[in-house]
């Protein structure tokens, strides 16, 4: 049973350019809460195909610890500044991340999904690329050190299952395009 809550006060206690952290006050069941909202920026997720092989990226995620390295589909955060669309996004993200660009970019899941509902707002855009072409190389933002990972679907399935790719983003992009090219997902 969900309980019946009424919203008092926001207070912003913290804001980068990538999300900020919210402060708010709830009334549940008579009792004040307070909850800490993390809002973050919309952002793509590209599950590149080149054959039977997705061209994955591999780096170092400070944020969790700089000793190990995150194999994962390319993507990034949505630049506010220049008010870019989700397709935008993941057209530069694509090509600077990997130094490819796609003939064919389409919505591989038909909706945004949620990153993280238990912290806050923010939704994932996973799309497919096909048809691609190499450009003159990576284009990585200040402080990136991407190197570009070729698998085998099968390959890439078998690490997420086995835990060696775990980026929770990057395991729903590869097991969901694993079911679409077998027809499943409608």
């Amino acid at each position: 049973m969900v309980r019946k809550s009424k919203a008092s006060g926001n207070r912003t206690v913290f804001k980068s350019y990538i999300f900020k952290v919210v402060e708010k006050e709830v009334k549940v069941d008579g009792a004040v809460e307070t909850f800490h909202i993390v809002n973050t920026i919309p952002a793509t997720r590209v599950v590149a195909v080149e054959g039977e092989n997705l061209v994955l990226i591999r780096q170092r995620r400070l944020k969790v610890g700089a000793r190990r390295e995150f194999i994962e589909v390319p993507g990034g955060a949505m630049d506010r500044k220049h008010k870019e669309t989700a397709i935008q996004n993941a057209k530069r993200e694509l090509a600077e991340e990997t130094g490819v660009t796609a003939k064919h970019l389409l919505r591989l899941a038909p909706v945004g999904y949620t990153k993280d509902p238990g912290l806050g707002p923010g939704v994932f855009h996973f799309f497919l690329a096909k048809g691609l072409k190499g450009i003159a190389g990576q284009n990585l933002d200040k402080g990136e050190s991407i190197k570009v990972v070729r698998l085998n679907l099968k390959t890439a399935v078998k690490m997420v299952k086995t835990g060696k790719i775990d980026d929770l983003a990057t395991a729903f992009a590869i097991l969901y395009y694993n079911q679409f090219k077998s027809g499943k997902p409608k």
